[in-house]
């Protein structure tokens, strides 16, 4: 695996880990707030393009399409940027 991947999966993964961390032992505050940010349109907008920027700067900095398993990668990773 390449460095930039490494650094990627343990970004994300450690991102990952913190934020559900946070979410259980945070409940009520957690529903509140995606409560409030269902029923505020222009929020979920704003959190939308966050979400979409960085969706491609990841896709950007490491758009590795080839090797042996691409055929498989590649409908999972069209079809998770899709949703």
């Amino acid at each position: 695996m390449s460095p930039r991947t490494l650094f990627l999966s343990r970004l994300i993964g450690l991102y990952c880990i913190l934020v559900a961390l946070s979410m259980m032992t945070r409940r009520q505050a957690t529903v509140e707030t995606v409560t409030a940010l269902i029923q505020n349109p222009s929020m979920m907008l704003i959190l939308g393009v966050i979400t979409l920027a960085a969706g491609l700067a990841v896709v950007l900095a490491h758009n590795i399409w080839s090797g042996v398993r691409s055929w498989l990668w590649s409908p999972s990773s069209v079809t998770g940027t899709l949703l």
